[in-house]
């Protein structure tokens, strides 16, 4: 299970590498691990610039331009890696963001891990962050 010094660095990492990138496409394998189905993940999140990430304990936030944020618990564990081309990208995963300039990530959850999607408001109501 990774403990909060391992999520702060892997949220600053996060943001040294991905602050300002554009979303181009969200590819969700496993549904389960999201509080939306993949269609609406794609509507409210392709086109989208990255304004910030930062963690909230153990979640990692992901900030959008456009009012949403992209919430990720690592659960027990995760592969969270980075590649510059899609083609570089690993077979495996569950969640997989692509960038409009062809970089992205992966998250391929050991056990099981969230990749939520909230608005401003939700999030400031805090009970996204304990999902059921």
């Amino acid at each position: 299970m990774p403990e909060l010094p391992e999520i702060m660095k892997l949220s600053s990492q996060m943001k040294e590498t991905l602050q300002g990138k554009i979303i181009k496409e969200i590819t969700l394998l496993q549904e389960e691990c999201s509080n939306v189905p993949a269609d609406e993940l794609q509507r409210r999140t392709v086109g989208a610039r990255v304004a910030d990430i930062y963690h909230k304990g153990k979640w990692m936030i992901t900030s959008l331009e456009n009012g949403e944020y992209i919430l990720l618990s690592l659960g027990m564990g995760a592969n969270i890696l980075y590649f510059d081309k899609e083609e570089e990208a690993p077979d495996k995963y569950q969640v997989k963001v692509l960038f409009t300039d062809d970089s992205g990530y992966t998250a391929r959850f050991w056990w099981f891990g969230h990749f939520l999607l909230v608005s401003k408001d939700e999030l400031a109501l805090g009970r996204v962050l304990k999902p059921a």
